[in-house]
């Protein structure tokens, strides 16, 4: 009935050099690496453009995971539970919780950081998380370049108006997270992220504090299906007051992210909106509780 529509081809290549070739010959074909995003999205049978497969599982260079003093540089294709497993004791808490929350054991078992990433029309954990740190994500297979790989920061590889900001024929190869230590951290999905992308918020905060004062105050919020916002202007708020905050400035605080919000994007829904509050005045009301009890 649909003889036109063949089925895909499977390549695997074992270098990275080879792999850059098949993707500099074959742009449209689908990057394979763990396949657990792939595999629970929905596709119409016959899927209207023939995508053969590139599977990344081939090339030890982009699972390998290595660190320094300052550094741990993960290859795209690590699955996240080597990136725990190897990142035990170093990992920012807040994004060791990103990883285990990605799933159970099957999936962490199989998806890679890349993976998450990259998924075109999604944000999910890692990128929300991520992007309260000082992050690398080296790209290769740009042909203008003559190295054809640049170093780029993490927030750089979204566009604004959603999508990915690679080109057609770059892969993303690598994921260099600066080690960072804070005294409050924390993590929390609202919602199914993965399912139900159009209701869930993912929430994150980085916080250094003294005794009566805020020296460094980060926090992210993730729309899945429209993508990352972070605010200098509040962040800024919250840094210039001294703890514990009072419930006026906690107020004032989130009245501000309300009306920051609205301009944001006219694509969040309600419910969106009361979650994103409620999780933003809760970690500031924690924050306070934590500072009290040092």
């Amino acid at each position: 009935m649909h003889a036109e529509n063949r089925s895909p081809s499977v390549f695997l290549p074992s270098t990275a050099s080879e792999l850059l070739e098949l993707r500099r010959k074959m742009p449209r074909a689908t990057l394979w690496a763990g396949g657990t995003g792939l595999m629970s999205r929905y596709y119409p049978y016959p899927y209207p453009l023939s995508r053969d497969i590139i599977s990344l599982c081939n090339v030890p260079e982009l699972s390998r995971i290595s660190r320094t003093e300052r550094y741990l540089d993960i290859g795209a294709a690590a699955r996240l539970d080597q990136v725990l497993t190897v990142g035990h004791h170093i990992l920012p808490p807040l994004l060791a919780k990103a990883l285990r929350e990605v799933g159970p054991s099957p999936i962490t078992g199989r998806a890679t950081i890349g993976g998450n990433l990259c998924i075109p029309d999604l944000r999910l954990n890692l990128a929300g998380a991520l992007s309260l740190f000082s992050v690398q994500v080296e790209l290769r297979g740009d042909p203008s370049l003559r190295t054809q790989s640049r170093q780029i920061s993490l927030n750089k590889l979204y566009r604004k108006e959603g999508g990915l900001a690679l080109k057609e024929t770059e892969v993303l190869t690598r994921i260099r997270i600066a080690f960072e230590q804070g005294d409050f951290q924390q993590f929390h999905h609202i919602g199914f992220p993965y399912r139900h992308p159009d209701e869930a918020v993912i929430f994150c905060v980085f916080v250094n504090h003294g005794e009566s004062s805020i020296s460094d105050f980060r926090f992210s919020l993730t729309f899945p299906s429209i993508g990352i916002f972070r605010d200098k202007e509040i962040e800024s708020l919250v840094i210039s007051t001294s703890l514990p905050l009072k419930s006026w400035e906690i107020q004032g605080a989130s009245m501000v992210l309300k009306k920051t919000l609205q301009s944001y994007s006219s694509r969040i829904l309600p419910i969106q909106h009361a979650r994103e509050v409620q999780a933003f005045e809760r970690s500031l009301t924690q924050l306070n509780t934590r500072s009290v009890s040092r």
